[in-house]
């Protein structure tokens, strides 16, 4: 059959330019199918989409360059279908402006490289200069993707935390109604759902009934930012980051941290044994609440509130407040596990032990106040042996020295 009909056969003989597009689409349909289950790690997907977004160029790179190109062609700047894509991949791939800076530069590259390989192949004639002169629009557009960048990322970072508040994190809308909305949120600190109900502002008044929970609308100013932290140096040339710093907007476009990201920093500092300034900046995040009129409480911030006390030798300040927790939520096992803490400083094991109880009550499968509870129960094991050994019972010293061995473990 070839032989009868040459030119039939010639015309769906596979090109190698056909062959790199059906490599490409490849890719494409198995990265969707990848990236559409929910149980993979949202990071790394994003980053997956930039190395996308990198053998796309290639092989977008390869095509531009594949046919050969007529003697004497002048050599004129354009943009390709690379410089496109850099930019629609920063406007709907949220991603950090130093990544998006790397992979738009490798992916601008990928223009002279293609060149490259077509000098190799025989069909091209390959000069640096030429090459730059040809496809520096691209790198320029590069630039531009690393502004949308910028303006992407901090607008998830608002989104993310007008869907926080105070300890929950608004998941989906469940309905709507005359006086509000009903969303599906997750407690941060106990991992469970929850039904929140947004009443609308104008139906908010001094005299009604029940508690609502409002979105936090308190300022941003310099002056009130919760911590200090000296401005990073994004990676790049430095002739490009001159650029983009002479077209970054004159306004503050600093990322603001959402509820879930303030409360890590202050865990972190309290971790690093920073309590005092842990503690300071506790208060100044209550006292943005106040001044925005945010109604319920905080629970996670209260809970590191006794952290930081407890760390800074204020055990009865620490008391109260997990009392005040225990008593407004009894459902929670941490402020409960955290009182018995404080209660064994204070030599009150049995208070302690009752407040271990209470939290396996909240929580069986609380591997840290069943651990606790058993060094207690130790602690009153050992009193007992050592009350008996003073009152002459043989072989109770001995069993409160055993005791003591185990606490040294």
């Amino acid at each position: 059959m070839p032989a009868l009909a040459p030119d039939r056969w010639r015309a769906i003989d596979p090109r190698g330019t056909d062959v790199i597009s059906g490599v490409s689409v490849a890719f494409s349909f198995a990265l969707f199918f990848y990236a559409r289950k929910t149980n993979r790690d949202p990071k790394f997907v994003l980053d997956l989409g930039l190395v996308f977004l990198v053998l796309n160029s290639l092989a977008l790179g390869l095509v531009i360059h594949w046919e050969a190109v007529p003697e004497g062609t002048p050599v004129t700047p354009l943009i390709t279908w690379i410089g496109a894509i850099i930019l629609m991949f920063a406007a709907i791939v949220p991603n950090s402006p130093s990544k998006v800076l790397i992979a738009g530069l490798v992916s601008a590259s990928m223009n002279p490289l293609g060149s490259m390989v077509a000098e190799l192949r025989g069909v091209g004639n390959f000069s640096l200069s030429g090459a730059l002169a040809q496809h520096y629009p691209d790198f320029l557009l590069v630039g531009v993707a690393v502004l949308i960048s910028r303006v992407m990322t901090r607008l998830g970072q608002q989104v993310s935390k007008a869907r926080e508040m105070g300890s929950y994190e608004l998941l989906s809308k469940i309905g709507s109604g005359g006086m509000g909305e009903v969303w599906r949120a997750r407690h941060r600190m106990l991992a469970r759902d929850a039904a929140i109900k947004l009443i609308q502002p104008e139906m908010l008044s001094n005299q009604s009934g029940g508690i609502f929970v409002q979105l936090d609308q308190q300022s941003s100013a310099s002056s009130d930012k919760l911590f200090n932290d000296p401005r990073p140096i994004e990676g790049g040339w430095k002739g490009l980051a001159n650029l983009l710093e002479a077209l970054t907007p004159s306004v503050d476009t600093e990322i603001p941290l959402t509820a879930s990201q303030i409360t890590d920093r202050i865990s972190t500092m309290i971790d690093n044994g920073e309590y005092q300034e842990a503690l300071n900046v506790i208060e100044k995040r209550t006292q943005q609440y106040a001044a925005g009129h945010s109604l319920g409480t905080d629970v996670q911030l209260m809970f590191l509130r006794g952290r930081a006390l407890a760390g800074l030798g204020r055990h009865d300040e620490a008391i109260d407040l997990y009392r005040d927790m225990t008593t407004q939520y009894p459902e929670l096992p941490e402020p409960w596990n955290n009182l018995a803490a404080e209660y064994v400083k204070q030599g009150k094991l049995e208070m302690a032990q009752d407040a271990l109880t209470m939290a396996l009550s909240a929580n069986p499968n609380y591997g840290t106040a069943k651990a606790n509870l058993g060094e207690v129960q130790l602690m009153l094991a050992r009193q007992s042996f050592q009350s008996a050994a003073q009152l002459g019972v043989s072989g109770s010293q001995s069993k409160a020295n055993a005791a003591t061995d185990l606490l040294q473990k």
